[in-house]
């Protein structure tokens, strides 16, 4: 059994290298194509190990070690492409009132104001 071990875990492998890659790309079309290949590659190295006679561990190091720094390295770069996300959908949200002409506030008492409504204004630093 240790041979189906390592053979779902270094095709488990080659996914996150791929994905991983992806993601460095920041090719989220690309890593997210791969997101049911990986479900299959994880159901097949869970079911392997459950297979596995505990005497065959060492010979499995190897393989769960690389797939480990994957894992590691696909979480990292996954963090970053949410947060790439989070910020370009930040910026979407913020001109979306800009650019339909609707942004505006509350003004005093708490009324509603759009932007030409206000009157115009002057400050000065000079006192």
């Amino acid at each position: 059994m240790t041979r189906a071990v390592i053979d779902a875990a270094d095709q488990l492998s080659e996914l996150l290298e791929q994905e991983n890659a992806a993601l460095q790309r920041m090719d989220i079309t690309a890593a997210t194509a791969l997101v049911e290949a990986k479900q299959q590659a994880i159901a097949a190295l869970v079911a392997a190990q459950g297979q596995a006679a505990a005497s065959d561990a060492a010979e499995i190091q190897a393989s769960t070690q690389r797939l480990s720094d994957l894992a590691a390295a696909n979480r990292s770069l996954l963090e970053r492409a949410m947060v790439v996300q989070d910020r370009i959908l930040s910026m979407i949200a913020s001109a979306l009132p800009r650019a339909s002409g609707r942004e505006g506030g509350y003004g005093a008492g708490g009324r509603n104001v759009t932007p030409n409504a206000l009157p115009p204004m002057a400050l000065s630093a000079r006192a």
